[in-house]
Parts: structure tokens; sequence; C-alpha cells
């Protein structure tokens, strides 16, 4: 079966360009970084972005969801229910999206057609 050529990442995100696509992976992937440290500047360290980066990032996720994802003070940060949900939505899109990539990448790869000798 050969893969149909007019298929792109683009057409299979039909509202986003494939560039937003990647910030928005990159949000995802803060986001969970920050969900598994609960420590802004350990996980601005890891992910090797700035933390009032990061926080700019946590922001513009909640204007978005409409939600706080964060309950934050001087010294804790932990998950509010909203920030659990969104959690799961996150990792969700991310294997998604990986499994997307895997996908098209081993179509790449396959050879198919007739030999005729």
């Amino acid at each position: 079966m050969q893969a149909d050529s007019s298929v792109t990442i683009a057409s299979l995100l039909p509202y986003t360009a494939a560039l937003d696509e990647k910030i928005k992976d990159l949000e995802l992937k803060l986001f969970l970084k920050l969900a598994e440290t609960l420590h802004y500047a350990r996980t601005s360290q890891v992910m090797a972005i700035s933390p009032s980066a990061l926080s700019r990032t946590v922001q513009r996720l909640e204007d978005e969801v409409g939600e706080k994802l964060f309950e934050r003070d001087n010294r804790s940060v932990s998950l509010t229910p909203a920030g659990i949900h969104f959690r799961e939505y996150a990792k969700d899109v991310i294997e998604r999206w990986n499994l997307l990539q895997e996908t098209l990448q081993g179509e790449s790869d396959v050879i198919s057609g007739e030999i005729t000798v």
C-alpha cells in the first residue's frame, strides 16, 4: 500500500501551523516537567529556560484553559484540581503526537510498488 503523499502534518492539524504545534508541544512539556518537580527553579534548569519564561508559559496556559493550574506562593507549588486534569490531557496529547510522528515516519520508510522481471 502506497502512502498518500498529500498527507502532511499541517493537514492533520487543520487549524494551526506546524510551528505553532511545536511551540504548544514545548509548552506542554514545560507544564508536565513543572507538574513533576513542583519547583520552578529546578524545572527551569532541567528544561533550559529562564524561570520568568517558565512562569509566563504557565500563565499563558492558564489563560488558554481559563483555570488556575498551579497554586503557588513563595515557598511551594502544587497542582490544582484543574491542573491534575490538565496533566492527564497534556500526557495524552504528547503521547498521541509522538505516536503520530512514529507512524508517519514508519510509513515513509516503507517501500511499495510492483517489480517486473
